[in-house]
């Protein structure tokens, strides 16, 4: 799999000024070949081949695990953030000392620590639907179940998240509106080779 996007992608940028101020989510599309479909490669992505073969229209919707990356992780798992730029404030901890007879004794202390904060998991869950077939590729659709508009708070933040669950996932990232049926992102679908080379 590809990194992190650090940033939102400039195509995502046009893309959001072309959408205007309306529901869009964070979508792609990524081929796979049949062999590998046949073999169980879509299982992980909730996808099951049934005994008739692949068909247009087969769904399946799965939760990323935590260890496919950071972004992943902070969507199935709560995240304790230490803020290290504000200044520490006094805490009162406790503790339990041990005397030389073995007893347990209970105590308090207090010391200056840095505020935390919890993020808590969303469980963000992808949809995933096989849009075309071809005789050796199959092409199936992504979405993430988050909706979102740029009239949000922390757009940049979801946003990116939500890029970054595809990335990790997937292996690639875009966006499309919200109203768009899964069955027409084959738009999507991006060349791996450029006309020109660097």
């Amino acid at each position: 799999m590809k990194h992190n996007v650090m940033k939102i992608p400039v195509f995502v940028h046009r893309k959001l000024l072309e959408f205007g101020n309306n529901d869009f989510v964070a979508a792609c599309t990524r081929q796979f070949k049949a062999e590998d479909v046949n073999c169980g490669e879509l299982l992980k992505f909730g996808i099951r081949i049934p005994d008739a073969g692949i068909a247009v229209g087969l769904q399946g919707v799965f939760e990323p695990v935590a260890s496919a990356g950071r972004f992943s992780k902070r969507n199935c798992r709560n995240t304790t953030v230490i803020h290290k730029s504000e200044p520490k404030v006094p805490r009162e901890l406790e503790g339990v000392a041990t005397d030389w007879h073995g007893g347990h004794h209970p105590f308090t202390y207090t010391r200056d620590c840095y505020r935390r904060s919890t993020i808590y998991a969303k469980h963000i869950k992808i949809a995933a639907q096989i849009i075309r077939v071809e005789l050796d590729r199959v092409v199936v659709a992504f979405r993430v179940g988050e909706t979102l508009n740029c009239t949000m708070p922390n757009i940049q933040d979801r946003l990116l998240a939500g890029l970054n669950l595809l990335q990790e996932n997937v292996g690639t990232c875009n966006i499309e509106l919200a109203i768009t049926d899964m069955s027409q992102y084959q738009h999507l679908l991006r060349a791996n080779w450029r006309i020109f080379p660097p």
